[in-house]
């Protein structure tokens, strides 16, 4: 180590100066004061404030060094271009990231199209037997006397819900009965019908009272319990027993009774989509649907007003909508909680909605690329998207940090450059190793990983520009001077700038001299 050490002085000797181009005017005589020199925690608490300053000379300075400051010099020069140009990618990409289209199949696959066994299950879609089992309609169920709801334990699949009956059903009385019998022909074979006729209760009662009633041969059932009734409606004090015994005798499973009570009832029809059929497909049938549903609960009467549609179908459609809604959801909370954290550690407003921006561009940006890819908002890409939204944040979050670790007074400028140089090193690092993972994961055999990779590599692509252009652009042009940040909250990898110390730095290849009070 101290064979190293004594080199690095003797290097040290020749330049002047250390990489990052602070230094004290004397230079090292010892290890102590090499070791200092080369050690950032130890070298920035023994600075000498009032001698500290910056060295624009190629000689003395390391690549990184000069890289970060021609970057500098490029931003701050076209700062104002760049700036109406990261507006303008923002509000363009957030136009196209909104077009996130859905999956065109609920069962995305899992291989690669190249795969044996994907080109099996591919080929097996297409088998008569395949296509007898998915059918070309859906079912839809109107249920009447039950309340929507979920009584199970959420986090156990396997605890399933208890029948929460709906108090105000009261399907006894006249009116009720006019309606539910009338409901059928709107919905099956009216001029705004919906559904193709599978089940309807209400009229094969109806049929089955009128065919009692003028047969020679009634059934004891009949005769028990329908005091002779001929067709619908039928007297409210019969009604329950009569239907029961209906129910009873021909097996219908469309009625759901207690001993002597009709607690719920339910309409089956035939839509024109299925559990297979794409995404804006289900929704369009959904919504058709469900708009002709609210009208019909409009119009019904007290009693029979509050029926739901449900369907197996439609469970996919819904699962699909909940997945895309939660990815923007997840999006709009990581936005909130870097916000949140950038605004705790740099105690600067400004900063925070410079954060925000830029940490909103690298979430479009990034969308909008998978989009041009052709990528859909399916399963995989609804699990995997929220997990990215936090790589993101990360760069912008370090930024913002380093900006507001100069105390006091201190130029926008300097704060800008300072930040660069003392995160960009270390920013660049880790996208680097991020992305030598991605690509690493490109060429694995499930779709799942490769996603993620591909995801994740465009992600930090955009987070490298979101940080070293937008965020230092915004904060180039707008940031603050005054830092809240008290000299006592300064961590040892902050600089310490006193009160009345120069400080200097190169802009345009001369020296500006920035005064920190």
């Amino acid at each position: 180590v101290r064979k190293f050490i004594g080199k690095c002085c003797e290097r040290k000797r020749e330049c002047g100066t250390p990489n990052d181009g602070i230094m004290t005017q004397e230079e090292p005589t010892t290890d102590e004061e090499c070791n200092i020199i080369h050690n950032p925690m130890e070298r920035e608490q023994s600075i000498n404030v009032d001698d500290a300053h910056v060295i624009d000379d190629g000689c003395k300075k390391g690549w990184r060094y000069r890289a970060l400051s021609f970057h500098y010099k490029v931003i701050h020069k076209l700062r104002w271009p760049l700036l109406l140009l990261s507006l303008a990618a923002i509000g363009a990409c957030a136009y196209v990231a909104t077009q996130f289209p859905p999956p065109d199949e609920p069962d995305q696959p899992f291989l690669p199209r190249n795969n044996r066994y994907e080109s099996h299950r591919i080929r097996s879609r297409h088998l008569l037997s395949s296509k007898l089992v998915k059918g070309d309609n859906g079912q839809v169920s109107f249920i009447f006397g039950l309340i929507p709801s979920d009584t199970g334990f959420h986090l156990n699949p396997e605890d399933t819900s208890d029948l929460v009956h709906d108090p105000t059903f009261n399907p006894r009385s006249n009116t009720t009965q006019l309606y539910l019998l009338g409901l059928c022909d709107k919905m099956f074979d009216g001029s705004r019908k919906i559904l193709k006729r599978l089940s309807c209760p209400m009229q094969d009662f109806n049929s089955w009272l009128l065919e009692q009633s003028q047969s020679k041969n009634q059934v004891q059932e009949y005769k028990n319990n329908c005091a002779k009734a001929e067709s619908i409606p039928v007297p409210p004090e019969i009604f329950d027993s009569c239907m029961i015994a209906f129910s009873n005798l021909t097996g219908i499973v469309d009625i759901l009774h207690d001993k002597d009570t009709v607690n719920s009832l339910a309409i089956r029809g035939r839509s024109d989509t299925t559990f297979y059929s794409p995404f804006v497909e289900q929704e369009k049938d959904w919504h058709l649907i469900e708009a002709w549903a609210e009208q019909e609960r409009s119009n019904a009467p007290e009693g029979a007003n509050r029926y739901f549609q449900s369907s197996y179908d439609f469970w996919v459609y819904d699962s699909l909508k909940n997945m895309r809604v939660s990815a923007y959801q997840s999006a709009l909370i990581a936005l909130s909680c870097a916000s949140a954290m950038i605004l705790l550690t740099s105690q600067s407003v400004i900063i925070m909605m410079f954060a925000a921006i830029s940490i909103a561009y690298v979430l479009v940006a990034s969308t909008a690329c998978l989009v041009g890819l052709g990528w859909t908002l399916g399963l995989f890409e609804s699990i995997l998207f929220p997990l990215l939204i936090g790589i993101g944040c990360d760069f912008v979050l370090h930024f913002g940090h380093a900006y507001t670790a100069l105390p006091g007074v201190v130029s926008k400028e300097l704060r800008t450059w300072w930040a660069l140089h003392h995160m960009g090193p270390s920013v660049l690092g880790s996208a680097f190793t991020t992305m030598s993972t991605a690509i690493i994961m490109m060429f694995t055999t499930n779709m799942l990983s490769r996603k993620f990779a591909l995801m994740l590599a465009m992600t930090i692509l955009h987070s490298t520009i979101g940080s070293f252009i937008v965020f230092l652009v915004l904060c180039d042009c707008f940031g603050p001077s005054l830092s809240r940040r008290s000299k006592k909250d300064v961590s040892s990898t902050d600089v310490e700038v006193g009160e009345d110390a120069s400080v200097v730095m190169p802009v345009n290849d001369e020296l500006v001299k920035y005064e920190g009070k």
